[in-house]
């Protein structure tokens, strides 16, 4: 943490522009480790983007969503300028990465952030349907997330992504699969309730 503090510390020193060939930066390599103590002290460096992102468009926030780290996607929720609904190159938001990896604590934090929309859907492209986070953990059969998301005001629990699934259409697909499928009749009845 001495170190980081001495460079910080350096009226010169840019933290913006990236450290690898793939595009990542001192705030990027903090999130996915879950370093939340560093990432408040990068927060607080001044003329940091809290936004800038990958190549591939991930930015911290979506990284350590991804990785489940809830404690750093609290700091970067609170960071200074932060997009807390910017989407990845492939249209991924970091509550839909949290969602599709089922990092219910992730989630809840983002969920409790104004301006984080429940229903935005991926971006959909040749390869995605747009699905929307409700979808996404029902796709991957993650009960907790999907009663999260329920439980959101404002949560549509009918909206379908582009090729008209919606949540229960997903549910029920998802109880024909012999191996995913063992948790998808309480989905099915949560969703049914709500959709009612």
């Amino acid at each position: 943490m001495d170190v980081v503090r001495h460079l910080l510390s350096m009226a010169a020193l840019d933290l913006n522009p990236a450290r690898t060939e793939d595009g990542t930066t001192p705030l990027l390599i903090a999130a996915q480790n879950g370093r939340t103590e560093v990432v408040q002290m990068l927060l607080s460096a001044v003329g940091l983007d809290v936004n800038k992102a990958k190549h591939g468009g991930e930015t911290a926030l979506l990284i350590a969503c991804q990785e489940g780290h809830a404690a750093t996607v609290e700091a970067l929720s609170l960071g200074p300028g932060i997009a807390l609904n910017q989407a990845d190159g492939d249209g991924f938001t970091p509550l839909l990465i949290a969602c599709q990896y089922n990092h219910v604590e992730a989630a809840k934090i983002l969920l409790e952030k104004d301006g984080v929309d429940a229903n935005q859907a991926q971006k959909a492209t040749g390869l995605s349907s747009g699905v929307t986070p409700l979808i996404m953990a029902c796709n991957y059969g993650h009960k907790d997330t999907v009663k999260l998301l329920l439980a959101t005001e404002g949560i549509d629990a009918n909206k379908g992504s582009t090729n008209g699934d919606t949540p229960l259409t997903v549910a029920r697909l998802l109880a024909k699969d012999p191996i995913l499928g063992g948790g998808a009749a309480e989905l099915i009845q949560l969703l049914e309730a709500h959709t009612q």
